[in-house]
């Protein structure tokens, strides 16, 4: 696994729940509409709270391995790579806004970006660890 797959999983798991929530805000809706009988209710229902209980925990799991992945981020040497990684891979910044924040010029920034890649990988994930987390 690279650098970059590794990292774009915390994104990944925030999209997955974003999906979910939205999905459970819609079971919400189809609850509230009364036309419903008690046994579609009570499905409805209980599909709402497994679901719940499924959003609660890809929660607890993404807290965790956002907190690996930011202790690991902040153990690279160079501080430009830590700044450029936090941005892209933890808040999800796009190379635009960070060329903004930064004052860099794009080539600039993607080189920053690709240089502390191969150095988290030299780091972290040299010796061929699979860094799944699904």
């Amino acid at each position: 696994m690279t650098a970059k797959t590794y990292l774009q999983q915390l994104q990944k798991l925030d999209i997955s729940i974003n999906q979910k929530v939205w999905e459970s805000h819609k079971l919400t809706i189809d609850l509230n509409k009364g036309s419903l009988s008690a046994n579609s209710y009570h499905k409805l229902l209980h599909q709402k709270h497994l679901l719940e209980n499924e959003i609660n925990s890809e929660i607890d799991y993404l807290i965790q391995k956002k907190h690996i992945i930011i202790n690991q981020i902040q153990g690279l040497e160079n501080p430009f790579h830590t700044q450029v990684l936090f941005k892209k891979y933890v808040e999800y910044k796009s190379v635009r806004t960070i060329m903004n924040e930064l004052h860099y010029g794009r080539t600039h920034v993607c080189r920053l970006i690709s240089s502390a890649l191969k150095e988290f990988e030299q780091k972290f994930l040299k010796d061929g660890t699979k860094w799944d987390f699904f």
